[in-house]
C-alpha cells in the first residue's frame, strides 16, 4: 500500500513538472514570439537564397502569399499582428511574382515593403507575363529604391522593357545596392532601352559589387551588344552578362573595374567594324581570380590586350548560340565546323606568358590541338590543379604525347608536370585509334601512386563515345590492370562499361564507372548531359 501511494505521488509529480514546463501560446513572452517568428521567416527564406538566381528556380515554390511568414503573422491575433508590424527586419526580403490582374498582389507588395521601413532590402521580383501588372510591381520596388541592396528581376515579357527610368524623371538613388541582377528575353527595341536605362537606374549606387544581366533570345539574330553606359563600376567584384556582347565592348566595361575578382562573359562575338573599340593600352587587372568566356567569334584581339597575374581560374567554351528554328535543317546547326573561327593559340600562349598567373583551373571546350595544349601544360605545371578537356562537333586535344607528359614514370629523371594535379576531366577529346596498347591505363595509374604517395585527393574521369577506340582494346586494358593489380591490395573494382568486362582494379581507387555516351547507361550512374552536350561527373576514380 505504501509502494502504490509513492507511485501515485510520482505520478502527480511529475504531471505537475510538465505544467510548469508547457505554457499556451498567448501566454508566451513577447521576445519569445518573434525569436518564433524569426526563426520562422529564416526558414521559409532559406529555401530559395541558396539556390542560383535563374527564371528556373521560380518554378518551385517561396513566392509571396497571404499564408507565407511574416503575412501570415498578422492573420492570428491583435497581439501577433502588433508583434510582427513593430519588427522591420522581418519584412526586409520580398520574393514576389504577381498573378494575372490580382491587384492584391501589388496591395501586398506595398504593404510588406512599408513595414520594412529602412531596412536594407533584399528583393527577388518575377514579372510574368502581364505587362500592366509587371509595371505596378516595378513601380512600387522604385518607391523604395533607397533602401534596395540586393535586386534581382526576372523580366518575362519580350515587347516591353521595364519602366526604371523616364526621361523626364530625376536621376534615382540606391545608396545601398551591392547586388543587381536581371534576367531578361526582350526583342532588339527593347533590350536597347534597357541597356540605356540601367546607367540613370544605378547612378546613384556607388558601392555596387555584383552585377548580372543574362539575356535569351528566341533564335539567332544580329543583336547589338550591349554597352551599360554611365552604370558605377569602380567598386565591382563580380560581372556576369549573359546578354549579346562584342569582344571590344567588353574591354572598354572592364575597364571601369579595377576591382573586378570574377567574370562572366558568356555570349560574346567579335563583331563589326563599327563596334571596335581596341585601343593600344593593355588592360591590367591585378585581382581578377576566375574568367570565363563563352563566344562563337574570334577572342585573338581580346586576348592580346589581357594582363591578369592573379588569374587561378579559366574557361574557355566555343559554342553556337540560339539557331534559328526556321531555317533548313537547323536541328544541325551546331554542328557546323565552318561557323567557328580557328583557336587563337599563340595569343591564348602569349597570354598565359605574359601574365604569368597562379592558374590553378583549365577548362576549355575548344578547337585548340593536342600539340598546342602541350605548349600550355609546362606554362601551368608548377600550379594547375584542375584539366578539364570537353570535346565537341570532334574536337580531340588528347593524344599518346599528351598521355605521355601527364604520366609520371617510377625513378624517372624529368620532373613531373603538373605534380598538383587533383582533378583530370578528358570528355570526348581523346584522339581515337591513335593511342598505344595501355596508354592510358599506364597514366591512371601513375596518377593513382602518385596521389597515395603524395597523400593528396585524386579525380579523373573519362568519358568516350567509342570507349574501346578511345581508351584501347579490352583485351589490352585487361592485360594491363592485371599489371596493375599484381602491385595492388585489397583488389577494389574500378571499371565498367555496358558489358562489365573492362578492367579489375586500380590501386585504391573507388566510386568509377567508365561509361560511353549515348549507350543509356549515363541515367543509370548518375551522369549528366548539358547543354551544350558535353557530360559531366561519369566516370570517376577517386581516393
Amino acid at each position: 500500500m505504501e509502494e502504490s501511494d509513492a507511485e501515485s505521488d510520482l505520478s502527480i509529480s511529475e504531471d505537475g513538472s510538465e505544467q510548469e514546463d508547457t505554457c499556451h501560446i498567448s501566454k508566451l513572452p513577447a521576445e519569445t514570439l518573434m525569436s518564433i517568428f524569426v526563426a520562422c521567416v529564416r526558414l521559409h527564406n532559406a529555401r530559395w537564397e541558396a539556390q542560383s538566381p535563374s527564371p528556373e528556380s521560380w518554378r518551385s515554390d517561396g513566392a509571396m502569399s497571404e499564408r507565407s511568414p511574416p503575412l501570415v503573422f498578422l492573420a492570428v491575433c491583435r497581439q501577433w499582428r502588433k508583434l510582427a508590424m513593430g519588427n522591420p527586419a522581418l519584412w526586409s526580403t520580398l520574393r514576389a511574382r504577381p498573378r494575372l490582374e490580382n491587384l492584391n498582389d501589388i496591395a501586398m507588395m506595398s504593404r510588406w515593403l512599408q513595414f520594412a521601413d529602412q531596412q536594407p532590402l533584399t528583393i527577388q521580383l518575377s514579372s510574368g507575363c502581364d505587362w500592366e501588372m509587371a509595371d505596378l510591381a516595378v513601380d512600387v520596388l522604385m518607391e523604395h529604391q533607397a533602401q534596395w541592396f540586393r535586386i534581382e528581376l526576372f523580366w518575362e515579357i519580350d515587347d516591353d522593357a521595364p519602366l526604371f527610368a523616364h526621361a523626364f524623371a530625376p536621376a534615382q538613388h540606391a545608396p545601398l545596392l551591392q547586388t543587381f541582377r536581371i534576367f531578361t528575353t526582350l526583342d532588339l527595341e527593347s533590350k536597347d532601352a534597357v541597356d540605356a536605362q540601367l546607367g540613370k537606374l544605378l547612378s546613384g549606387s556607388p558601392d555596387l559589387q555584383a552585377f548580372e544581366w543574362s539575356h535569351s533570345i528566341t533564335y539567332m539574330s544580329y543583336a547589338r551588344p550591349i554597352h551599360l553606359p554611365d552604370v558605377p563600376f569602380s567598386n565591382l567584384r563580380h560581372l556576369k552578362l549573359g546578354a549579346r556582347m562584342v569582344f571590344s565592348c567588353c574591354i572598354e566595361i572592364m575597364r571601369r573595374m579595377p576591382l573586378l575578382e570574377t567574370c562572366d562573359l558568356l555570349n560574346v562575338w567579335d563583331g563589326y567594324a563599327d563596334h571596335d573599340h581596341t585601343t593600344t593600352s593593355a588592360l591590367h587587372l591585378q585581382h581578377l581570380h576566375s574568367l570565363c568566356i563563352k563566344t562563337d567569334g574570334d577572342m585573338s584581339d581580346f586576348l592580346d590586350e589581357l594582363v591578369l597575374p592573379a588569374l587561378r581560374r579559366i574557361e574557355v567554351v566555343f559554342r553556337l548560340y540560339n539557331p534559328n528554328p526556321n531555317e533548313e535543317d537547323w536541328s544541325a546547326y551546331e554542328e557546323r565546323l565552318h561557323e567557328f573561327d580557328p583557336w587563337p593559340h599563340a595569343e591564348f600562349l602569349s597570354f598565359l606568358q605574359r601574365s604569368a598567373c597562379p592558374l590553378e583551373e583549365l577548362d576549355l571546350v575548344t578547337s585548340v590541338s593536342a600539340a598546342e595544349l602541350l605548349q600550355y601544360l609546362p606554362v601551368v605545371s608548377s600550379t594547375l590543379h584542375t584539366l578539364c578537356l570537353r570535346g565537341k562537333l570532334g574536337w580531340t586535344c588528347v593524344d599518346h604525347h599528351a598521355l605521355s607528359l601527364l604520366t609520371i614514370l617510377p625513378g624517372g629523371s624529368r620532373d613531373v608536370v603538373c605534380p598538383n594535379l587533383h582533378t583530370i576531366r578528358l570528355d570526348d577529346c581523346i584522339v581515337a585509334g591513335e593511342l598505344p596498347v595501355g596508354s592510358m591505363a599506364d597514366m591512371v595509374q601513375s596518377r593513382l601512386i602518385y596521389a597515395a604517395a603524395s597523400q593528396r585527393p585524386l579525380m579523373i574521369y573519362l568519358a568516350a563515345i567509342r570507349l574501346a577506340q578511345a581508351i584501347c582494346t579490352e583485351q589490352a586494358l585487361g592485360r594491363k590492370t592485371q599489371d596493375i593489380t599484381s602491385r595492388a591490395s585489397p583488389l577494389t573494382p574500378i571499371a565498367i562499361d555496358c558489358r562489365g568486362k573492362l578492367g579489375k582494379a586500380l590501386p585504391l581507387a573507388k566510386n568509377t564507372h567508365i561509361v560511353p555516351r549515348g549507350t543509356g547507361m549515363e541515367k543509370r550512374t548518375g551522369g549528366k548531359v548539358c547543354g551544350d552536350e558535353t557530360m559531366h561527373s561519369l566516370h570517376s576514380y577517386q581516393f
